[in-house]
């Protein structure tokens, strides 16, 4: 088996991969019926995209039951932040996307007919958990970005560390400034997603913002259990 398929066979072994995958699928397909809602396009396409997006909607939503759980514990581990602004910002986000998840089970509940709920309600305050949580943590992502460029500035001067020792620490620097350019990225992307549920941008922005970090998500993904991200000398 050549490197590559190892690589995507490991990366294919973990849900969260996973997932960024079929999130591309998803918000494709919305930017897909967004352009043929502008070109008024109608027909069996069109019907097949939307069912399209409509399984795959459903079945993220059903593969996210049981995160919120998962997220309480972060809201837990928040509270050992380095200082009180960054740990009330972690309890914030943390808390509000287990609401928003919690709110996400109630509505998939109501799309397979389980229970019956105002679902325009609950979609709404869901959006505005959701929304409070990625504004909170795209301020976490700049706050980790202006901390680790700092890290880099101060590991840039050797202070009698060996030529080797000192050129990994500042290698490992850059690793963690990707990433965090990344993560900053997706979270910034995603705040336009809700943002177009509560009808203050339009679903074409939000369709593309929802492909953009979902590729992204995907590299993080990649770069994580696939192919590790090499820093150039």
């Amino acid at each position: 088996m050549t490197s590559l398929s190892r690589d995507i066979a490991r990366y294919n072994s973990f849900t969260q991969s996973k997932d960024k995958l079929f999130r591309i699928f998803q918000y494709g397909s919305r930017l897909v019926l967004w352009y043929f809602s502008k070109v008024g396009a109608t027909g069996r396409l069109a019907y097949k995209v939307k069912k399209l997006e409509e399984a795959v909607s459903l079945s993220r939503k059903l593969f996210r039951m049981g995160n919120s759980f998962d997220l309480m514990i972060k809201v837990k581990d928040s509270f050992k932040g380095p200082d009180a602004y960054q740990a009330l910002l972690g309890v914030i986000t943390h808390s509000f996307k287990a609401l928003w998840l919690v709110m996400d089970h109630v509505i998939w509940l109501g799309k397979v007919e389980t229970v019956q709920i105002q679902m325009k309600t609950w979609s709404q305050w869901a959006s505005r958990a959701w929304l409070v949580s990625l504004v909170t943590a795209t301020v976490i992502d700049v706050h980790k970005l202006n901390d680790i460029k700092a890290q880099i500035i101060k590991a840039k001067t050797p202070h009698g560390q060996s030529d080797h020792h000192h050129r990994n620490n500042v290698q490992l620097l850059k690793r963690d400034f990707h990433g965090a350019q990344l993560t900053f990225l997706k979270d910034f992307c995603d705040i336009f997603i809700p943002l177009s549920s509560l009808n203050y941008v339009s679903p074409g922005l939000a369709a593309l913002c929802g492909v953009t970090s979902s590729a992204i998500g995907f590299k993080l993904e990649w770069e994580k259990h696939g192919h590790p991200y090499k820093i150039k000398e």
